[in-house]
């Protein structure tokens, strides 16, 4: 059989969420409304074929253990494509389906009620989103908005812990204090008086909005962990109101002020923007870890032997996860979730057990002891994932340069000639200058794993920061990392920013300092003045022999969005291959191989004068 291919649901960009991010994302998903097309030139043969050098999109199964494609459906199609594939045995493996580059791939475990950039377990839907030029061998690329690179502290009295990515905003919530959500829009000057200060939240000189709840202000811990719920625009974290703990809730919409969830006045969320934990207690909850594939926010009540769980799945009515809070044989100071799967590790008085959330109640994972000997924890559990994004197992450093790793299958401790433990050799070998080989103490640290790569960050409260990287897909230490930055004071947590692919990696230090940093290259910031894009040819179909750069040009603008556009192309070294003028038509790639170093362009576009909306609206 063949991918559904569903007629587009939108004919106007603005109409939509764009791009796909963290969590279900509504049934109609496309790209931004500036497009870039890039085209190569083929062979006179493979063009007569009709060939786009493509590898075409695909989907593989296992038979018998045996990795067999199962169908094969050429792309002829031009402008916005969307093609859902169908897994009805829930046997998806990451990887499985291809597509082209520049594609936005989300995918379900509810047969395609909805859908999350995140893979989450049981994968039965992966829907394929893109645009393709109206002619010949090529693709249409979403050209992204210029953003900041960060920004420094505001105010005083807080700071914040774990950076929340919504959209182009960044939220972080002050810990250890009574709470404020703090908003900072990632574009220069987007927010409140030519600031990045988002509207609603405070002011340029006494940034957050004061969250109250019941005539209470909620109290946070030292890691108050949260979720970005992009669907419902929304910010859920750990927090205590008066002698209850919980979890508060509070609508973050793009535009107008934040306000408190509505409350379903059940038991649980009886409260506008307050959800009760099963078996509260005056004490405030963190440390845990929020788990977009599952739709659930983990927390622990530090140095208590519990685990809590908030549903996120129905957004009417948010309840504790059933059967929690679930106990542990120890006191635990931090938990951490193992991609792709439905197991939690919880860590803490030197030893670690492993959570199989998936049953009601959660209960002791199959193949485990009650727990295992893991000595002490410096930072949190460092999940190790393989080339399809499942979790090995973790690791967790013991001290300076001192890292053991467990499988997840049976706890046993990893050693140095496996996959995962070689990953452990990896960590502890890392030499940063300047830079203490040790993450930050277990009282903060949070690390954040997209697709197959885990980041986490070295120096604990040091000035001088080390940004690490490691990419299952490769089983080592991702290119061009580990990186390093100065700070004022250590880094407490980092996010990615899933758009274009998991460009960009935020942040989070004491004092509320907000950085960014390159997932391609930690030496640089996220930000810049002009909007770049990066296109790899590395997956074309053998089937063509030759393919060479043909042209780049914008679609979906006008002359009169801006008054010129210069394009600077580099390769995959970073050197300049071509410059030229992109305002009244394409730029020839002429004489450029798909190859070598060439396979991979970036090109950077200077504008001059655009227009507002240039990169959200389409020009119709």
């Amino acid at each position: 059989s063949s991918p559904t291919v569903p007629p587009p649901s939108c004919t106007h960009r603005a109409a939509c969420r764009t791009p796909a991010m963290p969590g279900p994302s509504p049934a109609c998903t496309v790209l931004s409304g500036l497009l870039l097309g890039l085209w190569w030139q083929v062979l006179p043969a493979q063009a007569q074929e009709g060939l786009n050098c493509y590898e075409e999109p695909k989907k593989t199964v296992e038979q018998g253990g045996v990795p067999t494609v199962e169908l094969v459906t050429p792309l002829t199609a031009s402008g916005e494509v969307e093609m859902v594939y169908t897994f009805p045995n829930a046997d998806y493996v990451t990887g499985s389906v291809s597509f082209p580059e520049g594609f936005e791939v989300s995918f379900s475990s509810n047969g395609g009620q909805t859908y999350s950039v995140f893979e989450p377990a049981g994968v039965n839907r992966v829907k394929l989103v893109g645009s393709l030029p109206e002619s010949g061998s090529g693709i249409a690329l979403s050209v992204p908005e210029p953003i900041a690179s960060g920004i420094g502290a505001v105010g005083a009295g807080g700071d914040g812990f774990e950076p929340l990515v919504l959209g182009k905003r960044v939220f972080n919530i002050w810990h250890h204090m009574r709470s404020k959500l703090v908003c900072t829009e990632m574009v220069e000057a987007r927010g409140i008086a030519g600031s990045q200060v988002c509207e609603g939240y405070g002011t340029t000189t006494s940034q957050g909005y004061v969250v109250v709840v019941a005539g209470e202000v909620p109290y946070t811990s030292n890691a108050n962990v949260g979720y970005a719920d992009t669907v419902n625009s929304r910010i859920i974290y750990p927090g205590r109101v008066g002698s209850e703990t919980g979890f508060v809730c509070v609508e973050t919409p793009p535009t107008g002020p934040p306000s408190l969830c509505r409350a379903s006045l059940t038991d649980d969320f009886s409260k506008d923007g307050f959800v009760r934990a099963t078996a509260s207690h005056n004490r405030p909850l963190g440390w845990g870890y929020p788990d977009y594939s599952q739709q659930r926010l983990y927390a622990v009540d530090w140095y208590r032997p519990q685990l809590y769980c908030l549903d996120l799945s129905d957004a009417a009515d948010l309840k504790n996860c059933a059967g929690f809070p679930y106990s542990s044989p120890f006191n635990v100071q931090r938990a951490a979730v193992m991609p792709k799967t439905t197991r939690v590790i919880v860590s803490g008085s030197g030893r670690s057990a492993c959570v199989e959330t998936s049953t009601n109640p959660p209960s002791k994972c199959e193949g485990w002891p009650d727990s295992i000997s893991s000595g002490s924890l410096n930072g949190q559990p460092i999940p190790v994932m393989n080339a399809q994004g499942v979790a090995l197992g973790f690791c967790q450093y013991q001290g300076t340069s001192r890292v053991a790793c467990w499988h997840l299958t049976d706890g046993g401790r990893a050693a140095a000639d496996t996959e995962l433990g070689a990953a452990g050799v990896k960590f502890q070998s890392l030499r940063i200058q300047g830079v203490r080989n040790l993450p930050m103490s277990s009282s903060y640290s949070h690390l954040p794993f997209y697709k197959t790569r885990t980041y986490f960050s070295l120096g604990a409260f040091d000035t001088n920061q080390g940004w690490v990287c490691y990419d299952g897909k490769i089983a080592d230490i991702c290119e061009n990392f580990p990186g390093s930055m100065q700070v004022p004071a250590g880094t407490y947590g980092l996010a990615v920013d899933p758009v274009n692919n998991g460009h960009c990696v935020w942040a989070l230090g004491d004092r509320g300092i907000l950085n960014s940093f390159s997932s391609a290259d930690p030496s640089k910031p996220c930000g810049s003045e002009q909007p770049v894009v990066t296109v790899s040819l590395a997956s074309l179909s053998q089937a063509c022999e030759q393919v060479d750069w043909k042209s780049i040009e914008l679609l979906h603008t006008s002359e009169s969005d801006y008054d010129r556009v210069e394009a600077t192309v580099t390769d995959s070294k970073g050197a300049v291959v071509k410059t030229g003028d992109l305002t009244s038509g394409p730029l020839s790639l002429a004489g450029i191989p798909a190859g070598g170093d060439t396979i991979q362009l970036s090109i950077s576009l200077k504008f001059t004068n655009a227009v507002k909306d240039l990169f959200t609206q389409s020009v119709t």
